[in-house]
């Protein structure tokens, strides 16, 4: 059951493995699944009580989470990689280049580097080159900064650099500034949900607008904290209110309780009897 898994979603986990999954023989790859499998109980052991495989299932999902986190890691080390050879060539570009102009420092953080995966032949076979796949949603403005700065001679080239080909776009969610954004692709119906500010914040003055984004979140967060105190004292008040309002109520029934205590108990009354002194006047 692993092995006819492993054919039929291997490609899914790693890019072009289809075609190389489809060359081994069962025999072969089932002498390789014992050995990952082996390994990887050794790090990660079955709890005790938990079947080793439920019909392969539980290897299964194993096996295909590490290699989801192994790849996450992979290409935010790539990523990193990636931000530091341009950081390098944006500082090795003409005095008089646009894009040392600070307005578009913020490109230059790793979350807006592109996936560079391994590539494979036609036979399957990893080649020595990344496939680069840039996000669809990338502003001409953007596309034209890091062509120019990828042209840009590294001053510090690394001998085990891995050259990068150009793969297909990728339609995923933004998380940028708005001058980053394809106006074209944020108008189609089903991207419009992103236009908001946890996925897309404005660009700042540099680039027209009246205030920074950094300016706008502290004044929200300023107004957000005033409301906060406002609410907080008004609470605080309602709570003393009521505590007040109770204690008057309870000041109030512990008269009455008094007051039909003593009237239990035979008590003074409001009524006075004559005691039979006269003094003769009328």
């Amino acid at each position: 059951m692993i092995i006819a898994y492993m054919k039929q979603h291997g490609g899914k986990v790693v890019l072009g493995a289809s075609v190389a999954l489809s060359k081994i023989s069962s025999k072969d790859l089932q002498r390789r699944v014992r050995v990952v499998v082996k390994a990887a109980n050794a790090s990660d052991p079955i709890e005790e009580g938990q079947p080793e495989t439920s019909g392969g299932v539980t290897i299964q999902i194993k096996l295909e989470e590490k290699a989801k986190r192994a790849k996450v890691a992979i290409l935010a080390s790539r990523a990193t990689g990636k931000l530091e050879v341009r950081m390098r060539k944006r500082e090795n570009s003409p005095l008089n280049s646009q894009y040392r102009d600070t307005k578009y420092d913020a490109a230059f953080t790793k979350k807006l580097m592109s996936d560079d995966e391994d590539e494979f032949d036609a036979n399957g076979i990893k080649t020595a080159n990344f496939v680069s796949h840039a996000p669809a949603y990338r502003s001409k403005e953007l596309k034209e900064l890091f062509a120019a700065v990828d042209a840009v001679l590294d001053p510090d080239a690394s001998a085990r650099y891995t050259c990068r080909v150009i793969g297909p776009v990728r339609d995923e969610p933004p998380r940028a500034w708005r001058w980053m954004i394809d106006p074209d692709w944020l108008a189609k119906e089903d991207n419009q949900k992103y236009d908001v500010e946890s996925r897309i914040v404005d660009s700042g003055k540099a680039w027209g607008d009246n205030e920074d984004p950094e300016v706008l979140l502290a004044k929200r967060e300023k107004l957000k904290a005033e409301k906060k105190t406002i609410m907080e004292g008004k609470k605080r008040k309602m709570m003393e209110a009521a505590v007040e309002k109770g204690k008057k109520k309870a000041k109030t029934n512990k008269g009455r309780k008094g007051v039909k205590t003593n009237k239990a108990q035979g008590g003074p009354s409001t009524v006075h009897e004559d005691d039979g002194d006269d003094d003769g006047s009328d």
